[in-house]
């Protein structure tokens, strides 16, 4: 991104700061919800990012995977240790 001027160079480093803290952030809570229910956090991560592949290959058109989001319990067990 070209920034031309200080205020939007300073307002940009302090989006992209608050963008990476937030992810982290959320990776954490993510990390101890699964530690309390005893689930891998690492294959519910790669389930998330198979997801987010599915919705960006279909340009974001949401509605075809909405139905990858309804699986059965038995495909759940690759999540949990």
């Amino acid at each position: 991104m070209a920034v031309t001027d200080i205020s939007s160079a300073e307002i940009y480093k302090v989006v992209e700061n608050t963008y990476r803290d937030i992810n982290f952030a959320f990776a954490n809570e993510l990390a101890q919800i699964c530690c309390t229910d005893n689930m891998n956090v690492m294959r519910l991560l790669e389930l998330l990012i198979r997801i987010h592949e599915l919705i960006c290959y279909n340009q974001g058109q949401v509605l075809e995977v909405v139905a990858f989001l309804l699986i059965p319990a038995s495909y759940l067990e690759i999540i949990h240790t």
